[in-house]
């Protein structure tokens, strides 16, 4: 899933949102792909106080940024009106 797209072609995809934690307060969204059910990414909302931010991941069992499949870190402004990409720096 790493590689890109032939160029012309497109790819299908859905997304589950499951509620995470004690109070299904938290929650997590997992990309697949619609005919083969493949695992894209998932992306685990954390609790910011002033601004939207999610950890990306190429697994969706752990979603952490120790984890081998931890990937991005998207956050957005104070307004959700511009999103950054943090990747791990490698």
């Amino acid at each position: 899933m790493m590689e890109p797209l032939m160029q012309g072609t497109s790819l299908t995809c859905w997304v589950v949102k499951q509620k995470t934690g004690v109070l299904k307060t938290g929650s997590t969204y997992i990309v697949y792909t619609k005919n083969e059910k493949k695992l894209v990414m998932a992306a685990k909302k954390l609790s910011a106080k002033t601004t939207s931010q999610y950890l990306i991941s190429l697994s969706a069992d752990n979603i952490t940024t120790r984890d081998a499949n931890y990937f991005a870190c998207c956050r957005s402004n104070f307004f959700g009106t511009e999103w950054n990409i943090y990747d791990s720096g490698e």
